[in-house]
């Protein structure tokens, strides 16, 4: 309403709000039918959401399929009960036999008896536990026994202490050194220069000992030792727990296989299909009675997405050859509606027989043709190749930073002439005089785990044999490399290392430096970056590909058949109908800007009536005070007229 004040048909007789309201009423027409369109886009932006729901749910079914390995059931079983297995994903279906020979110890040593703990002193000087190549050494100057075990246990050493009473009425007391890791690697030496008082002498009370098993019997039988009960290292994928009944046992681990999570994968892509089929059929569906319709009728796009769909299923996969190179190989179909069905039997047939095609079908794939050439990963950027593949040419091979030592002029001595400790990037390493060059090369082998430094044999160019010590990073690339030193200066007797020595930096007069180097080369002839020993295309058509190359010298390197898979392709399908500026985004942008431009329309057209039905309101307003005032006149002339008669009257 204007606000004007009305004053009603009072002179006029006219129900004025009554007309007003029924002008307004017509005028508001248009506003009623644009809410209603307004109602209807609404509800097919609706649809679209949810059609974005059924394809976000088809999407992470796809990426399911396009890593279908991981999908795969691994487990492992024992014969007995005192071995425990478990198996991840890269262990290998069979049957491995074992014979339990030792068990590692945690080795424990024990002191003489004492009268008592907290009295007696153990006397002045120091109290040194070594384990490995660490040695802990504690200043125990008049300290009592109890004292002495809080020392220990403060350390930094690799054991723990404790003391133990014989609960006699007279007890004795007794300290016990444990080692905090099992077998021999926790192995502890005692060395004290304790005097003028009870100093603990120590003796072996559990030895260290190591865990060993034997596979096999007869002459090829071989045993493998390791420092733990849990191994994890000598079943590839299994790792293996030992209880302390293991002992004397022989156990057969069982790895089996199972394709259940396959089948469930493809079952649950085919779900999610059939329920975006039963979707777009109700958004096409139509009411002959009534005329209705669903809300997204008609939208031609949501049956090129199923098209889209069906293609990527059932076309031959580029590159793939053998029995299965579509969906419909393993058993997929569409039947009434469009929608998907398994034949299960011919499913299980296809994983039985050739699970490795079931994989291809699935996942993107890359065969080189040069066996330095390896396939590692792809993007959604990367392009299927045709048969002939992406041409592979190195200008730059891929090196591991390397030191070579020599400072006699034959290489690393027969023996060593005198105890050593190296230092390889901030880990020690304990030499002794004596050791030959191969128990050198096993001691910082050793610790290679650690250091990610391994130690060979090598001529003097650090490549072939000869007797020339050579320390190489067991990664490729510039961003590793090697910083060693020795308490030794280099000689005819020792390592010939000396003082510091760094990859990166070429060494003094008789060693050799090498720095790593990422490799570098070409894809497709489009350019590629290197990190260590992959490389990656960053243009044209394999962008995204990723290759290995353990190739030593540049030069071509055939090529790379790059096969985008179904699941990939499905996923990538999906990615781009429902990721930003894709096909729901883009309906739905559509459609909220015609609703935005309808609630401009609507607020121009409420103005507009507001402005009209306020004029017509003061029109009636002014009607309404000019008729009054004329009523009034009338009245007054009515009254002049009639007092007019009644005087002409008495004059007469």
């Amino acid at each position: 309403m204007s606000g004007l004040m009305s004053i009603g048909g009072l002179a006029s007789g006219l129900q004025t709000d009554s007309i007003l309201a029924s002008l307004e009423q017509i005028a508001r027409a248009p506003i009623t039918r644009m809410k209603q369109r307004q109602t209807q886009l609404l509800s097919r932006s609706q649809a679209w959401n949810t059609a974005n729901t059924r394809l976000l749910a088809i999407k992470e079914r796809a990426a399911a399929l396009a890593d279908l390995r991981s999908q795969m059931t691994i487990s492992a079983s024992s014969s007995t009960s005192t071995v425990a297995v478990s198996a991840n994903s890269s262990a290998v279906a069979g049957n491995y036999t074992f014979t339990v020979n030792s068990l590692a110890t945690y080795h424990q040593l024990t002191s003489q008896e004492f009268n008592d703990e907290d009295v007696t002193s153990v006397g002045s000087g120091d109290f040194s536990i070594t384990v490995g190549d660490e040695t802990t050494t504690i200043d125990a100057s008049g300290m009592t026994l109890t004292e002495l075990r809080d020392a220990i246990n403060d350390s930094e050493a690799a054991a723990k202490a404790f003391i133990v009473s014989d609960g006699a009425a007279t007890p004795k007391y007794r300290l016990v050194l444990t080692a905090q890791e099992e077998g021999t690697a926790g192995e502890m030496t005692i060395a004290s220069t304790l005097t003028g008082g009870t100093a603990p002498t120590m003796a072996t009370l559990v030895a260290a000992s190591d865990t060993q098993l034997t596979f096999g019997t007869g002459a090829n039988a071989f045993t493998v030792t390791r420092t733990g009960k849990t191994l994890t290292d000598v079943i590839p994928g299994v790792t293996i727990n030992l209880t302390d009944d293991a002992l004397g046992n022989t156990a057969t681990v069982t790895v089996t296989s199972s394709t259940d999570g396959i089948k469930s994968a493809i079952q649950e892509f085919v779900t999610q299909y059939n329920n975006y089929i039963d979707f777009v059929a109700q958004q096409f569906s139509y009411n002959e009675e009534t005329n209705a319709t669903g809300a997204l009728f008609g939208e031609s796009r949501l049956q090129q997405v199923i098209s889209d769909m069906y293609s990527a299923l059932m076309n031959p996969v580029s590159n793939l050859t053998g029995s299965i190179t579509s969906a419909i190989h393993i058993g997929l179909s569409t039947g009434t509606g469009g929608k998907l069905t398994i034949d299960t039997a011919e499913l299980d047939a296809a994983l039985a027989d050739n699970l490795d095609g079931v994989f291809k079908l699935f996942e993107n794939s890359g065969t080189a043709t040069h066996s330095a050439v390896s396939y590692i990963a792809s993007t959604t950027d990367t392009a299927a190749s045709d048969a002939t593949g992406y041409a592979v040419n190195i200008t730059q091979a891929a090196r591991q930073a390397q030191l070579i030592f020599d400072t006699s002029g034959v290489g690393l001595p027969e023996t060593l002439g005198q105890d050593e400790t190296l230092t390889i990037n901030d880990e020690t390493i304990a030499l002794t005089m004596g050791m030959t060059r191969a128990q050198v090369v096993e001691a910082i082998n050793a610790k290679a785990s650690v250091t990610n430094v391994v130690a060979s044999l090598t001529d003097a160019t650090g490549s072939g044999t000869g007797n020339y010590l050579s320390l190489k990073h067991t990664e490729y690339g510039p961003d590793y490399s090697i910083v060693v030193s020795s308490d030794v200066a280099a000689g005819a007797t020792s390592t010939g290392i000396g003082t510091s020595q760094r990859s990166e930096m070429l060494p003094g007069t008789g060693n050799a430096g090498l720095i790593g180097l990422n490799v570098l080369g070409t894809i497709n002839g489009e350019s590629a970056s290197g990190d260590g020993q992959l490389l990656t295309s960053t243009t044209g058509d394999a962008e995204g590909l990723k290759i290995r190359i353990t190739a030593t010298a540049p030069g071509d390197y055939g090529t790379v058949v790059f096969t985008r898979a179904i699941g990939s392709t499905l996923e990538s399908m999906m990615t781009s109908f429902t990721e930003t500026d894709g096909l729901v985004e883009n309906a739905t942008e559509s459609l909220q800007e015609q609703i935005d431009a309808i609630d401009e329309d609507i607020q121009r057209v409420e103005e507009s009536v507001a402005r009209e039905i306020a004029r017509m309101r003061a029109q009636f307003n002014a009607m309404e005070v000019t008729m009054g005032r004329l009523q009034s006149q009338a009245s007054q002339l009515s009254g002049l007229i009639a007092q007019f008669g009644t005087s002409s009257s008495t004059s007469s």
